[in-house]
């Protein structure tokens, strides 16, 4: 088992690192400003106008803001997608 930041090398020149993903619970706001996940880890509070990117899925939508990527996983992903598109 491996866990997130750990590198393994495997007898080759190059060491890969190695990301497991990490799932939180937790509450998904979106204001006419802000997008702002709540849980215990993982947390955020992004202003809209920096949304680089929008990516939505039947089960969640993935939201970048410059090089951090956000997934999260709904039960209906484009509600979220069908608000962010009226507001931007």
């Amino acid at each position: 088992m491996f866990f997130s930041g750990v590198y393994l090398n495997a007898g080759g020149t190059r060491s890969e690192p190695v990301y497991e993903t990490e799932l939180t619970n937790g509450f998904f706001y979106i204001t006419d400003k802000r997008t702002v996940f709540v849980g215990k880890k993982n947390g955020f509070d992004k202003e809209i106008k920096k949304i680089t990117a929008i990516t939505h899925y039947k089960d969640g939508i993935e939201l970048q803001y410059g090089d951090k990527t956000y997934s999260l996983f709904l039960p209906d992903g484009s509600i979220p997608k069908k608000v962010l598109d009226l507001i931007i």
